[in-house]
């Protein structure tokens, strides 16, 4: 996991403008403390992209006590999370980027479609609902219709798959309890996409 106080130093150390962006992973589904991450990018001029793909459903409390989902780019320029069999949610493939920032939204809808847009407000004229333009270069990347039905169906057991994933994590916890097997620190918001221990031997 990303560790601020070490960032922090890279960062001073460094040139100015010699980083400019940031790819925190919200590791095993463990969630980073993105408002303070958000104030160190400030300060050194960074932009932010969440891996959110461990983390759904994980959260943190910020620095005023207000709770923070993982992935809700309140603190981060995108977040980003993959719908793969392996995580929390599938749609067979593909995945979900959020963000604040109404423009960069709009960019990533027409590069997820060709570069093609019907926004009025982008249109070189007007010639009814129909008209289309492809404005910039773009590829597909759209999900299917029954790809996004299957990640509605699953968002509904989302918590309590959670739920399950936090059951078996104390259940490890006390299993390992007397052993040589060192678990790794939870935390409340902890989503477990995995459980990490630490032995010896490797």
């Amino acid at each position: 996991m990303l560790d601020l106080d070490v960032l922090e130093q890279k960062l001073e150390e460094s040139p100015a403008n010699h980083y400019q962006i940031i790819i925190a992973v919200d590791l095993a589904g463990y969630p980073l403390q993105m408002d303070r991450l958000s104030m160190i990018a400030d300060t050194y001029g960074c932009k932010i992209i969440e891996d959110s793909c461990h983390a759904p459903g994980a959260f943190y409390q910020d620095e005023s006590g207000e709770k923070q989902q993982s992935g809700n780019a309140a603190f981060a320029d995108l977040s980003i999370f993959t719908f793969h069999p392996t995580k929390h949610i599938t749609t067979g493939e593909g995945g979900m980027i959020t963000c604040s920032d109404p423009q960069i939204a709009g960019r990533l809808k027409r590069l997820r479609n060709h570069g093609i847009t019907k926004d009025p407000e982008l249109l070189q004229r007007e010639e009814g609902g129909w008209y289309y333009e492809m404005q910039e270069l773009g590829l597909n990347y759209r999900m299917t219709d029954i790809q996004a039905r299957l990640g509605l169906t699953q968002l509904k057991h989302a918590e309590g798959w959670l739920q399950r994933r936090k059951e078996i994590a104390h259940s490890y916890r006390t299993a390992f309890a007397n052993s040589p097997i060192k678990c790794l620190a939870g935390a409340e918001g902890h989503a477990y996409h995995l459980f990490v221990i630490r032995y010896e031997r490797r």
